[in-house]
């Protein structure tokens, strides 16, 4: 079998073993951990769809997020839109703030984006207190309205998105749009040199992780009914950056796995905050050690090996 049709089939397997849990196991607490790695699987998977592909890295995945989960908020309870109008429209918020970011600093050289990445969740977070009256200050955003208080329901909802987002992506991966922005990873004066756009390749991908990211933090607002400063915390960032190692950089399909390992290890375990970052580290460690190009890496070096011995193996039996 081609290699291509194991990992698809890998892929059906594993989707459609999601798709089954709540049957054969339904667990609210269990139900509850999924849908939130689901909605942490989206926002890794897009921060690997711009970062894995442009190569430039990006520290403020969280102001997406938070962007997300505020417009949805502030939609939902001044202008009494429900959920399903708002998780798309927080997209549509997030590409614009993305763009509005993105624009001027896309352009900078060296680790100078990555330096202003890493200032703009600050930003949004100061001006969630400066704008208390708008934006509930250190009280958030709260009653707002949700999907359903189905776990099951929810599950459902967090999966939807989340193989949406993952389908979406690898499409994009794949087609011309992924191309040019490989090229521009690899050599981006070679592909400068060949007319290419390079700012406007780069920013489309920047506002394409924008707008998935921001329907996963208005997934969450409504999920949790509730909207706080602390989702433009640097620690969604970094978690996201290290499932995204932990399961394969440049691969979409890997964060999703690190998304799903990480939050079932330490939300599963019940974890406390004050130590989540130490197991981040040592678990993050520990498997850069063991799998230097992540879970999804490490799996494609066994199926080519294994494709390899295939073929030593019949190529001896011919002889």
């Amino acid at each position: 079998m081609p290699r291509i049709s194991r990992f698809l089939l890998l892929g059906i397997v594993l989707a459609l073993t999601l798709v089954l849990l709540p049957v054969v196991y339904s667990n609210d607490f269990a139900l509850t951990i999924l849908t939130f790695a689901n909605t942490l699987a989206v926002v890794a998977a897009s921060w690997d769809f711009f970062t894995g592909l442009t190569g430039r890295f990006n520290f403020g995945q969280a102001l997406f997020f938070g962007v997300g989960s505020y417009a949805a908020g502030f939609m939902n309870l001044n202008l009494k839109y429900g959920p399903m109008l708002t998780i798309p429209l927080a997209g549509v918020v997030a590409v614009v703030i993305g763009a509005a970011f993105g624009y001027p600093t896309l352009r900078l050289k060296g680790p100078y984006f990555a330096l202003a990445t890493l200032i703009f969740p600050l930003i949004a977070g100061d001006l969630t207190f400066s704008l208390s009256s708008v934006f509930g200050g250190e009280h958030g955003l709260y009653g707002l309205t949700s999907i359903s208080d189905s776990y099951v329901v929810q599950y459902y909802g967090s999966l939807i998105l989340m193989l949406a987002t993952v389908i979406v992506l690898i499409y994009l991966t794949s087609s011309r749009l992924g191309l040019a922005l490989e090229s521009i990873r690899d050599d981006e004066k070679a592909a400068s040199a060949t007319g290419m756009n390079v700012t406007n390749y780069k920013l489309t991908a920047y506002v394409i992780s924008a707008f998935f990211t921001g329907m996963a933090g208005a997934y969450q607002a409504q999920l949790f009914k509730f909207v706080g400063p602390d989702t433009f915390s640097s620690n969604i960032s970094f978690e996201v950056i290290a499932m995204t190692i932990v399961g394969g950089i440049a691969t979409i399909v890997g964060p999703v796995l690190g998304a799903y390992l990480l939050v079932m290890v330490l939300d599963g375990l019940g974890v406390s905050s004050d130590i989540s970052v130490l197991t981040y580290g040592v678990l993050l460690m520990a498997i850069v050690l063991a799998f230097p190009g992540g879970l999804l890496g490490r799996l494609k070096s066994n199926l080519r090996g294994m494709r390899i011995r295939r073929l030593l193996g019949g190529e001896h039996a011919a002889t």
